[in-house]
């Protein structure tokens, strides 16, 4: 990892990584280099949402017009860059505000600093239910697999199907499922647990999204 996640995005774009953990290897910039998904987490498709407060009064996106919407950051994929596509293709301008992390927008859609928030669904529907939020749904996207590993075609295929092989055993091995577990405890994440096949494919959607998206500020 660098610094920022804009520089560890350049790395991707430039190479310097043998296997990545992330998203933006799809971007129009880093998608030259030629990053190939061999597995992904198990578990099901999440995404962008545009959230409010049970009782609050938008029932439309067009209602956020000129209000304060909150954002985890401006790294966050279906937390931002989807949920703000949305609201531009709906010619619908809004203040964002941004919170650092997912939970952290919660928080102040809970305490009302905001109107509305741009979510993950997974994480915004796990804080809820921990927090007792009652909260409702304006928007909602297509669904996107959990963010792939992939591997630099440089790296010789047998030396792929190793890691690959290793990441889809730890929930078999005594191990591995102590190391997701903890994990899994230290983010509050439910089961399933560990890793599964994945191929490019399966992340056609991430593509179409980067080539077409209103959102220029997207983590390149």
């Amino acid at each position: 990892m660098a610094r920022t996640a804009p520089e560890s995005s350049a790395m991707i774009g430039r190479s310097e990584l043998d296997f990545v953990y992330s998203n933006v290897i799809f971007s129009p910039e880093n998608i030259l280099a030629g990053y190939k998904v061999f597995a992904r987490p198990s578990g099901d498709a999440i995404k962008g949402q545009i959230v409010v407060l049970e009782d609050s009064t938008p029932v439309s996106l067009k209602d956020l017009e000129g209000k304060e919407v909150g954002f985890p950051s401006l790294t966050a994929f279906v937390g931002y860059a989807v949920p703000m596509n949305a609201l531009r293709q709906a010619g619908v301008k809004v203040s964002p505000l941004f919170a650092g992390n997912q939970e952290g927008i919660m928080a102040q859609l809970k305490e009302r600093g905001v109107i509305a928030a741009g979510v993950n669904s997974q994480v915004m529907f796990e804080y809820a239910r921990r927090e007792g939020v009652n909260y409702r749904v304006l928007w909602s996207s297509e669904g996107y697999l959990n963010l792939p590993i992939s591997a630099h075609p440089s790296i010789p295929q047998n030396i792929v199907t190793a890691v690959r092989s290793a990441f889809l055993g730890m929930r078999k091995d005594p191990e591995g499922m102590k190391i997701l577990e903890a994990s899994a405890a230290m983010i509050k994440q439910n089961p399933p647990y560990g890793f599964i096949r994945a191929q490019d494919h399966e992340y056609s959607n991430y593509r179409k999204f980067y080539k077409n998206s209103q959102v220029k500020e997207l983590i390149r």
